[in-house]
């Protein structure tokens, strides 16, 4: 302690400033910037897209509890394919899982996000898609349903989300139509909000804050005892 009472303060003052940069970063930001389904709201989804509609004057999209559950379905098999690197989910398409709820279509679409920080992130990109775009405001559909689901990433260490839009109508005849006419727009990758970006840069400027401090710090000592040697 009498070491470091008699070097410059300079590198303790930068570890310290490194130290609580990196607390608050980590405690008060870091929260916010967790990806988890808890963020993503399929009501909330739906409500932007239909805000889109209405900028359109297009009718709204009515929320379909059979459609609901069949992008809830495709959701979670999306995310244990990707979780696992399962090929096999591959082979089955969204449509395939409208049918399986018994919601017979005349025409139909698909919506897929990953990554999405929030609900308007998710909106708002495929707004600027022109194939998920064109499934948002086209006056085709009259349902939608929406469901999202979480996976884990090996690779990039951290839990991710996917989330999925069916659009679409209903028969009159109760029968899907044997042409099916459908409309998938693939994964879009809703790129990371620039508040996410912000809080690793604070990171990263805290770490370096806090080995330069170190580093400083370590050469004062050095020169201290370089001096008493001399004395």
């Amino acid at each position: 302690m009498n070491i470091l009472n008699k070097t410059h303060s300079f590198g303790l003052v930068l570890i310290l400033c490194g130290t609580i940069l990196a607390l608050v970063t980590t405690v008060i930001i870091g929260p916010f910037n967790i990806v988890n389904t808890d963020k993503i709201s399929p009501i909330n989804i739906i409500n932007l897209a239909n805000k889109q509609r209405s900028l359109q004057d297009t009718q709204p999209l009515t929320t379909n509890a059979d459609l609901m559950n069949a992008a809830q379905k495709r959701a979670e098999a999306l995310a244990q394919q990707l979780e696992l690197n399962d090929n096999k989910y591959k082979q089955i398409t969204a449509w395939e899982y409208i049918k399986d709820v018994n919601y017979p279509f005349q025409v139909a679409g698909e919506n897929i996000a990953i990554d999405g920080p929030t609900n308007l992130d998710i909106v708002e990109g495929w707004m600027q898609s022109i194939t998920h775009k064109t499934n948002i405001l086209n006056s085709s559909y009259s349902d939608i349903g929406v469901g999202v689901a979480s996976f884990y990433s090996a690779d990039n260490i951290q839990n991710r989300n996917i989330t999925v839009a069916l659009f679409a109508t209903q028969t009159n005849d109760g029968k899907t139509n044997i042409s099916e006419p459908t409309f998938p727009a693939g994964p879009l990758y809703v790129a990371t909000s620039s508040f996410n970006l912000t809080s690793k840069l604070l990171l990263f400027i805290s770490f370096a804050l806090i080995i330069i401090g170190g580093y400083i710090e370590f050469r004062q000592i050095q020169i201290h005892h370089r001096l008493q040697n001399i004395k």
